[in-house]
């Protein structure tokens, strides 16, 4: 928005067709002007009513935000006002216009005043001091132009000065204003910041013109941030109702907007503001604003994403107590994005913090779809989640589509403890679907509706694949964890014969949290033992270390040394009870082949193990029948006996 000062607004009470507001005389409004056009009545209650001589009056026929404007034809349109500067200290001016052509002209001026004497053109401000500031060139856009004025004490006074709107007087030569002008407000004092700014919102908000500093409702609640939303600060635009200024927007779209992308309105748009039988409760309010990102498609963002996304999005900030139950219905020219054969969706990120990750979006289908290609999404509630704002886009619609909505971890005390809830969006019911965890090789099959959900999962990565009736299909993949899990890593195999010392120390505790309560057992294949969260080895062997979190729940790793001066060979724990578990370990200076037996006294084998190109073996068995046993090692270097009992 282009405009010469930006602070805003006023304290004001209304009826049926008068507002009186503190230090303001003048107040026009194109939604509040007269049937006859001769007249355009001043609503301030002081009765300054705009006048135009027969064939010089405007019309009532421009629109500017589903709001009228009044129309002047740029060649003869001019409306006097019987007001005077002169003698006032200060004063604040607010126009609403717009130009609809490249020339300079003339938006209002003082008439035959000497020591207040002030014209505005849609290019420039000239002062009573005839200084005159240029403000940019704004012809074709709507503008809300704030003046300001102070000025010393003067003995000249005009008494027959007088306002015109649309011109300079005739004799000036200028050019006459052409275009529409939605309302005109003139206050007898400067008015402080706060209180311009507060009515420069109400402004911005029914013309839909947006502005750079904050938007401040009558009550002082700022309804939009300009600090913090200046990713979402272009094209603001807004609806709501601030009863202090009269301000029932029901309807909008950007007047920065020249395609007219984007209208959101309170139940089903109309023709126009008024026309429109909506219900909005006082000091309730949505705004939005975009990235001003193109009209282009991009991939989401995940890793393998399986939508892509619109780059311009909108935030929308949502205000008062009933906003969020208001039932909208957005229009979007679709025309304007990349051309696709399926459409596009609404997405909505409830969170408002802008992540357009595909599993964290609300999908909205169009209702319906014009001639014209714009697609109507209705009865649209925005804050449902009551953060305040919302960001929403637009993704390009898909045949099928599998959103992950919700997902249960594992826990080591429940392995298979895990679930996952999916929606269906798009497709045909009833739906098939499968599911494989690569990591455990297991399978889950069967056929759901538009909501499935899927428990009994361990930890892994998962595969889901889903089916309609029409034999549409679409992939997706998640991964569910331990939340609890302790890393416990021993690292490579190491060799004795490598450490200077013939010495190895094994460490538990890198990576676990000094703060974790947590207990360690060691155990090695020759019967080794220790509490501690590091050991000192010099013995070959495969030793395992055994993590266990306050929980109760256990996490292991194991690791092989070897490179042992002398050969190792141990049956234990000896004696060993009916049932229970057994070790033979073996350790061996080089790798090679072993064949191990497991005899009674009778000489009968009960078990016979073959293994090879290892230098580290680890066996474990039970029996079942109590007595003497016989373990038989046989390698290369010769045959080896170990004897033990069952008890």
């Amino acid at each position: 928005m282009r405009k010469l000062i930006i602070f805003m607004a006023l304290l004001l009470s209304f009826s049926i067709c008068v507002i009186s507001v503190s230090a303001q005389v003048i107040w026009l409004r194109g939604d509040r002007s007269a049937a006859v056009t001769t007249i355009w009545t001043d609503i301030s209650g002081n009765q300054h009513d705009a006048t135009a001589a027969k064939d010089e009056n405007p019309s009532k026929t421009g629109i500017l935000n589903y709001n009228p404007v009044m129309v002047f034809d740029g060649v003869n349109d001019q409306m006097k006002i019987p007001y005077s500067f002169e003698g006032l200290s200060g004063l604040t001016v607010i126009t609403v216009f717009q130009s609809p052509d490249t020339t300079e002209r003339n938006v209002w001026s003082t008439e035959n005043a000497l020591s207040r004497k002030v014209l505005l053109t849609t290019r420039h401000i000239t002062g009573p001091d005839s200084a005159i500031d240029f403000y940019g060139q704004n012809e074709k856009i709507p503008v809300i132009n704030t003046i300001t004025q102070n000025w010393i004490g003067t003995s000249v006074l005009s008494t027959n000065a007088s306002l015109i709107l649309g011109n300079t007087g005739k004799a000036s030569g200028n050019r006459l204003f052409k275009g529409g002008i939605a309302e005109y407000i003139v206050f007898d004092k400067v008015l402080e910041p706060m209180v311009k700014l507060q009515f420069e919102t109400y402004l911005a908000i029914k013309y839909g013109i947006p502005l750079k500093s904050n938007y401040i409702s009558s009550d002082e609640l700022v309804l939009w941030s300009a600090k913090d939303n200046q990713q979402f600060s272009n094209r603001i635009t807004g609806i709501g109702r601030d009863d202090v200024y009269s301000l029932y927007q029901k309807q909008a779209k950007s007047s920065y907007d020249g395609i007219n992308l984007l209208t959101i309105s309170v139940n089903n748009l109309a023709k126009s503001n008024d026309s429109n039988t909506a219900k909005i409760d006082d000091k309730n309010f949505l705004l939005w604003g975009d990235n001003n990102k193109p009209l282009a498609i991009k991939q989401g963002s995940e890793q393998n994403a399986a939508v892509s996304f619109l780059q311009r999005q909108w935030l929308m900030k949502v205000n008062g107590n009933s906003a969020s139950k208001l039932p909208t219905e957005l229009q979007v020219k679709i025309s304007k994005f990349p051309a696709d054969s399926l459409g596009y969706w609404l997405v909505i990120d409830r969170s408002g913090k802008g992540d357009f990750s595909e599993d964290k979006l609300e999908y909205i289908f169009p209702d319906s779809i014009s001639a014209d290609s714009v697609a109507h999404f209705a009865n649209i509630k925005w804050d449902t989640d009551q953060s305040g704002s919302d960001v929403f886009g637009f993704a390009q619609s898909k045949p099928l589509f599998a959103m992950i909505t919700s997902q249960v971890q594992p826990t080591c005390s429940a392995s298979n403890g895990g679930s996952v809830v999916l929606k269906v969006i798009g497709g045909r019911g009833p739906y098939q679907y499968e599911l494989r965890n690569s990591s455990q090789n297991s399978f889950h099959k069967g056929e759901g509706a538009e909501n499935i959900t899927i428990n009994g999962l361990s930890a892994g990565d998962y595969t889901f694949k889903l089916k309609d009736s029409k034999n549409d299909v679409v992939e997706r993949t998640f991964s569910l964890n331990l939340p609890d899990e302790l890393i416990v890593n021993l690292g490579e195999d190491q060799d004795l014969k490598l450490s200077p010392n013939k010495e190895i120390i094994l460490d538990a505790t890198a990576h676990i949290n000094n703060s974790s309560a947590v207990t360690y057992k060691w155990t090695s294949s020759h019967g080794f033992s220790s509490d501690a969260g590091k050991i000192k080895v010099s013995q070959s062997g495969i030793y395992t270390v055994t993590v266990t979190n306050s929980l109760g729940c256990s996490f292991s790793d194991e690791i092989i040394v070897s490179g042992s001066v002398a050969r190792k060979f141990d049956v234990f724990p000896a004696p060993v009870a009916v049932g229970d578990n057994y070790n033979v370990s073996v350790s061996l200076n080089e790798p090679e082949a072993v064949i191990l037996k497991i005899c009674d006294l009778n000489g009968s084998i009960l078990k016979e193990i073959k293994s090879s190109d290892k230098s580290e073996y680890h066996f474990m068995n039970s029996l079942q029948v109590p007595g003497m046993y016989i373990v038989i090692l046989q390698t290369s270097k010769g045959i080896e006996t170990k004897k033990f009992m069952v008890h």
